[in-house]
């Protein structure tokens, strides 16, 4: 029979080496359910963990949600934006190792889109409009809220724009017919490309960086988790493609509590840089998709020209 001297012993150890032991507790937090962080990003994340750390994928409605999960429990990690982290922290007062980014495992990039033949011909446009009735603006997008929140904070012209949300898709068309006046859309350049290219693909917008003078400037403050990134809205193989809009982003990655388990966040090293190579789109996926895209509409036009010349 072991002594209590003994018993006292052994759980010094245990709570020793609880750090430095695989948690099967914890979760990966991420949202909302419907978007690529969710459906494609946190699996591979999973996938890249797994044996060490077996974590269980929870989604929540958004990035926000996620940290509140991660800010109470270190077992737990959750993929979120910088600039959201950063934001998160500065709202909730809490010290600034509270929480730790891992990454960049990806980047959530703004894009505005305005009717081609309207009166904005720029982001600024919007942030400096007088008088009434003041400017409407769709958002959509993973964080669309949160982002849009956090950019007020920086480029105070935002602040009495009217918002409505949406899916993107749906608030494009109307941005096409005259109202609102522009599409703020959150995307992952590589996850979303395909809808950023449906978009820009009509006739009737045009795609537009979001960048004035103060966010370009919040853009180089590191304490703000923004960054100016180049995306590219079509394929890019040929000579008259869409030159690329370089606007703002912010980096995604893996967020962990300062005080989390040292093999959880030794794991999380390990397997970021591997999720993020993975998500990438190479040259050849760009021009698979081109050739697909192509043949497809040659088959519409071949079908169309068969349908004309047969007899009624």
């Amino acid at each position: 029979m072991i002594s209590r001297p003994g018993i006292r012993l052994i759980a010094a150890v245990l709570m020793y080496l609880a750090p430095f032991c695989a948690y099967a507790a914890g979760s990966l937090f991420a949202g909302p359910p419907s978007e690529p962080v969710f459906t494609v990003i946190a699996p591979r994340l999973l996938a890249g963990l797994f044996p060490e750390q077996r974590l269980d994928g929870v989604a929540v409605g958004d990035g926000s949600a996620a940290l509140e999960h991660v800010a109470a429990d270190p077992t737990s990690v959750a993929l979120a934006d910088l600039a959201t982290m950063l934001a998160y922290l500065g709202d909730n007062k809490l010290a600034s190792d509270r929480l730790e980014f891992h990454g960049p495992v990806g980047a959530h990039c703004v894009l505005a889109f305005a009717r081609r033949d309207g009166w904005v011909r720029a982001f600024s446009d919007i942030v400096t409009a007088d008088g009434a009735p003041r400017p409407v603006i769709g958002i959509a997008g993973p964080d669309a809220a949160a982002l849009t929140s956090i950019l007020r904070r920086y480029e105070p012209g935002l602040t009495p724009i009217t918002i409505q949300t949406g899916p993107a898709e749906d608030l494009a068309i109307r941005v096409a017919r005259g109202s609102p006046d522009m599409l703020l859309l959150v995307a992952e350049p590589d996850l979303d490309h395909a809808l950023i290219k449906r978009i820009a693909d009509d006739e009737h917008l045009m795609l537009l960086p979001v960048v004035t003078r103060l966010l370009a400037r919040a853009a180089v403050d590191p304490n703000s988790g923004f960054t100016l990134q180049s995306v590219q809205s079509d394929n890019a193989l040929i000579p008259w493609s869409r030159r690329p809009v370089t606007t703002l982003c912010t980096p995604m990655g893996v967020v962990l509590r300062g005080d989390a388990p040292p093999i959880l966040r030794d794991a999380v090293n390990r397997a970021a840089p591997g999720v993020a190579a993975s998500l990438r789109s190479s040259l050849a996926d760009r021009a698979t998709a081109a050739a697909t895209n192509t043949l497809r509409d040659a088959t519409d036009t071949v079908q169309g020209l068969i349908s004309r010349l047969r007899p009624n």
